[in-house]
């Protein structure tokens, strides 16, 4: 995975279930955010 894409104060969510491997639940999380800081600041990206 390339982090050009991901944003400051995305969220990586990741489960830890006993017995099992840890799992990636999501990645570059940003619908806590307003929606003019939904960006990464990488051109083709959304900007405010």
């Amino acid at each position: 995975m390339s982090l050009a894409g991901i944003a400051n104060a995305s969220l990586t969510v990741i489960e830890l279930r006993v017995g099992e491997p840890p799992g990636v639940v999501t990645v570059n999380e940003l619908s806590h955010l307003p929606d003019r800081l939904r960006w990464t600041g990488f051109a083709g990206g959304r900007q405010p």
